[in-house]
């Protein structure tokens, strides 16, 4: 097989076979798929074994709960294509998917990984598409230092990569932003300015939890910075560190949405400790704090 997608799964019984219906009805069909079940408290290992037994190209693995970057690494470790999808269950490709990335990898043998724009499905019904960030035919480093850029599974990558940059690290929340991050710091990606994969938002992913998605996010940030300080002396520590700040802010203001006063407090503070000087931030920071109707007379005077 050339295309190994990896699939971790966590009570994701109720989306798993569709997950593996858009694979199966992918225009190209060297591919397997490997669901390794996260320790699931559902009926999620009984639907991966009735997949599986009905198509060889599908395994099916347990471990116990360790996070979707151990998954991933797991079914990477029991898989053997030499391009790489991570798909995770509840999230679908179109079926152009793989022929459109694959054929791109294949048409430049120096090129490692290519990444490709996304169909968001929200739960109003909307589908608006994300697309990537950048401009042009290349996605660097510099594109996503600000915000993750794209779902985990709207990449392709080389087996070779995943093994230079070591995988993914445990951690909850950014384990693909900082796995993307440590990939790019290696080498550049294709950008595939189509939608080819659908990322569905829902009440139950983790994103929901804004502590630790802000915990996560600050260590991964915090460790970008240590490990490739000359990239951050490039990019500038002052505009990196004001992204940093302003990822409190947006977990401060869910937070605050949520009810979750204190919460939001300490996320504030936070944000305002990395950045005290940065007038961006200190907009950024009165307008999650004062009332709507004052944050709106604001703007409308500044104009």
């Amino acid at each position: 097989m050339t295309i190994s997608v990896v699939m971790p799964c966590y009570n994701g019984a109720r989306w798993l076979a569709e997950a593996v219906a858009s694979v199966a009805a992918q225009t190209r069909g060297d591919w397997e798929i490997v669901i390794v079940d996260d320790g699931s408290k559902d009926n999620s290992v009984e639907v991966a074994r009735g997949l599986a037994a009905k198509d060889s190209r599908i395994r099916a693995i347990q471990q116990a709960n360790a996070g979707p970057g151990p998954a991933r690494n797991a079914g990477v470790r029991a898989s053997s294509g030499a391009y790489l999808v991570f798909l995770d269950c509840d999230d679908l490709l179109e079926p152009d998917f793989m022929e459109t990335m694959a054929g791109v990898l294949d048409g430049d043998p120096q090129m490692n990984g290519c990444a490709c724009e996304q169909i968001v499905m929200r739960t109003d019904g909307t589908t608006p598409v994300q697309p990537l960030p950048g401009k042009g035919g290349r996605l660097v480093i510099d594109d996503i230092l600000p915000f993750n850029g794209w779902a985990p599974h709207a990449a392709m990558i080389r087996r070779e990569l995943f093994e230079r940059v070591g995988g993914f690290v445990k951690m909850r929340g950014a384990e693909d932003w900082d796995f993307w991050l440590r990939c790019l710091a290696e080498c550049d990606f294709i950008a595939v300015r189509r939608p080819l994969v659908r990322y569905r938002r829902h009440d139950s992913q983790l994103s929901g939890n804004y502590a630790l998605v802000a915990a996560g996010v600050m260590w991964m940030m915090d460790e970008f910075e240590r490990r490739h300080g000359e990239i951050i002396d490039r990019y500038g520590r002052g505009k990196y560190r004001e992204h940093r700040a302003t990822h409190l802010l947006i977990n401060a203001a869910k937070a605050l949405k949520a009810k979750q006063r204190w919460l939001a407090w300490r996320l504030s503070a936070a944000a305002w400790m990395r950045a005290p000087l940065n007038a961006a931030v200190a907009k950024k920071l009165a307008i999650t704090w004062l009332p709507a109707p004052l944050t709106d007379f604001l703007a409308r005077v500044r104009k």
